[in-house]
């Protein structure tokens, strides 16, 4: 999956604000789960500089059913 993100965070920086952490995050519903959540990208900005931002990316995270594999692993055990 590919992303285009842009933001504008510069209101974000004040006289105190070091650097903020940010993230894309989506929910999801299935028949055995009312909700599932997934990141799918993160970020850290630095200064208010670089807080007016366009990337394209893919997801930094692969996509894992957390449920389906814990289960998996307690069979392991």
């Amino acid at each position: 999956m590919t992303m285009n993100i842009s933001a504008n965070l510069q209101s974000l920086f004040t006289w105190n604000t070091k650097q903020v952490f940010v993230f894309l995050a989506a929910e999801y519903e299935t028949p055995k789960k009312p909700l599932n959540q997934i990141s799918l990208w993160d970020g850290i900005i630095p200064s208010k500089d670089h807080a007016k931002f366009w990337i394209h990316t893919s997801n930094k995270y692969r996509f894992i059913d957390q449920v389906q594999n814990s289960s998996r692993m307690q069979l392991l055990a």
